[in-house]
């Protein structure tokens, strides 16, 4: 439990009123907020929680605020009403917000698993939490809480039986991953891989590699990919390696005799001699890696491969990424919840894949976001990628995709938004076809799903 004491010690607060000392962690956010939490009012350029305030302590168990905010929005128009909840306030919500997860983790002793890279993160931090809860307590980041916001709440949520914290962190800008090590101080460095992404902050595939090795200096140990070789030539300093993959023989943990099945990806793992089977419930060559991943956090972390085994085959696969399943006789790829050119890349060659015994393959793409100068070529490329692979359909999503329409010389069609791209598929699509739906998150490619499926 987070208790008074506790956001006093860490933010240098002052209380207003004390009603209730215990906390089952932070919110911010009134509408999903549980009658054990706290709110903590953060202000944004688009918002401002503060004018939540009464919803806060009419849904949950008081506030944190700004200390001017509690007068001058009219919350108090002196100083001596009743406001029946805990209210603290502080001088910087967001800060004090860091100070707290940063004052929870330092009193926590146990391995702290931190998961960076362009692709995979969500999966790979889900499948570590899965392997790793078979004999531990573990607390997860939720979600893609992967920020300065979501971060820190979910340290807020430690306790005295959180045995192990699995973070995943997001960049999007230099000096993104550091500030968010010095609030997590993680110990175990997990890299799933680097690829273009974030290109107008990043820059350039060195810039993203900086960015994402920002994490190098607070940890002792580095679980990397050893089949990324660009990744595996910036990792220096005064750590342990642990290595993962599938084409690199000198991997620590390596992948072999891998199968495609209708049920997900099979294969073996070898580990300083030992061998074990692992059916999974996931589809694609990438998410070996990601099971490759949360494999090696097991190892580190001293389970059994029996432990391991169930970890990684008991665990479904995140909601919009990679979902797979039938309808009206069609197979639907579902990996809408966000792009980047290597995902992207990953995604049609799961579609090429799984097309082979179907009538017909159909892409619905929409645009990539973030990627700055290289945003056409980008696009582009996935168009060449789209004719390689022979793909029957092509439904273009946005304005950069037209370019990689062009490039494409099979049927296609060019639309502006998802709900006219749902609607030319709800009237193309036919039994035996298998169609894969993936872009950036803004291009809000879900509704296609939706669509398809008759729920919206």
């Amino acid at each position: 439990m987070l208790n008074v004491d506790e956001i006093i010690e860490a933010t240098s607060g002052r209380i207003v009123s004390l009603v209730k000392r215990e906390f089952s962690g932070i919110s911010t956010d009134t509408r999903t907020i549980s009658p054990d939490e706290i709110f903590l009012a953060i202000k944004g350029k688009n918002f401002d929680g503060n004018r939540f305030f009464f919803d806060a302590i009419r849904l949950g168990s008081g506030a944190i605020l700004n200390q001017y905010a509690l007068y001058t929005e009219g919350f108090l128009s002196n100083g001596d009403i009743d406001l029946k909840a805990t209210v603290i306030t502080v001088d910087d919500t967001l800060k004090a917000l860091k100070d707290i997860g940063n004052l929870k983790r330092r009193r926590f002793s146990g391995n702290v698993f931190a998961v960076v890279g362009s692709n995979g993160k969500t999966t790979t931090k889900e499948i570590i939490a899965s392997i790793l809860s078979q004999g531990f307590n573990v607390l997860k980041t939720p979600n893609n809480y992967n920020n300065q916001i979501g971060l820190p709440r979910a340290l807020s949520f430690i306790d005295a039986k959180t045995e192990c914290l699995v973070l995943e962190m997001g960049t999007n800008m230099p000096n993104d991953i550091k500030s968010l090590c010095d609030i997590a101080l993680p110990n175990i460095a997990v890299i799933t891989n680097i690829g273009f992404e974030h290109l107008e902050g990043l820059k350039s595939l060195e810039g993203v590699r900086d960015a994402e090795l920002e994490i190098l200096p607070y940890v002792h140990t580095v679980v990397a990919n050893a089949d990324d070789g660009f990744l595996m030539s910036g990792l220096k300093g005064d750590f342990r390696i642990m290595t993962f993959g599938i084409h690199n023989p000198d991997a620590d943990v390596r992948a072999f005799d891998i199968s495609h099945k209708k049920t997900g990806v099979a294969f073996k793992i070898s580990y300083k001699g030992e061998v074990a089977d692992i059916n999974t419930k996931l589809y694609g060559d990438f998410n070996v890696y990601n099971c490759l991943a949360g494999i090696s956090c097991g190892i580190l972390q001293g389970m059994s491969f029996k432990e391991i085994k169930y970890g990684v085959e008991s665990f479904q696969a995140v909601q919009k990424r990679i979902n797979v399943f039938e309808h009206d006789g069609a197979l639907i790829i579902n990996d809408s919840y966000n792009a980047n050119p290597s995902s992207m890349a990953e995604a049609i060659k799961e579609l090429k894949r799984l097309s082979k015994e179907k009538k017909r393959s159909i892409a619905v793409l929409g645009d990539m976001f973030e990627l700055g100068d290289y945003s056409k070529a980008k696009h582009i490329e996935i168009g060449k990628m789209l004719k390689e692979n022979k793909i029957d359909l092509f439904v273009a999503v946005g304005e950069m995709m037209k370019y990689a329409l062009e490039e494409f010389d099979n049927a296609g069609f060019s639309v502006s938004d998802s709900t006219t791209a749902a609607d030319i598929v709800l009237q193309i699509i036919k039994e035996g076809d298998v169609v894969l739906i993936k872009g950036s998150r803004g291009m809000q490619m879900e509704k296609v799903v939706s669509k398809i499926m008759g729920s919206d």
